[in-house]
């Protein structure tokens, strides 16, 4: 039979390095002993007080809650959830800021357009002048 090399397995003390309290960390331990089959569920029971069915019962939730852990998961940082309230006052605050950036789009059109004229007073208002030009800078 051969060796193994490393350390020894540390079964069931590998619950005394989890955060939790003595009695949860010894409910622990039972359940998995007895998975391992070192232990009986009838020892388990009176070890720990209960009843076969609730020791049945608890194990079974303690193995479900296990393997939904264990399910895949979308990679990342999961979104966070935002209440309708919220949502109401961000749509309200990104409508009325495209509000001021349209009246500031229109502002710099009509800026623009009184440049223009002022540019080329033959310019009709509303059109573009057929030759490209420059927005003349004024002495300061």
């Amino acid at each position: 039979m051969s060796q193994r090399l490393g350390r020894k397995p540390l079964t069931t003390a590998h619950v005394n390095h989890l955060s939790g309290s003595t009695r949860a960390k010894d409910r622990l331990r039972v359940i998995l002993e007895t998975l391992r089959g070192s232990m009986t569920i009838p020892d388990a029971c009176q070890l720990l007080g209960i009843g076969e069915a609730q020791f049945h019962h608890l194990r079974h939730t303690w193995l479900q809650e296990a393997v939904e852990l264990l399910e895949p998961r979308p990679m990342g940082r999961p979104p966070k959830e935002r209440s309708v309230d919220e949502l109401t006052r961000q749509c309200a605050t990104l409508r009325a800021e495209a509000e001021t950036l349209r009246a500031q789009v229109q502002g710099a059109q009509v800026r623009e357009e009184i440049t223009r004229i002022l540019a080329d007073p033959t310019v009709e208002p509303g059109k573009k002048s057929a030759r490209p030009e420059t927005i003349p800078t004024r002495p300061r």
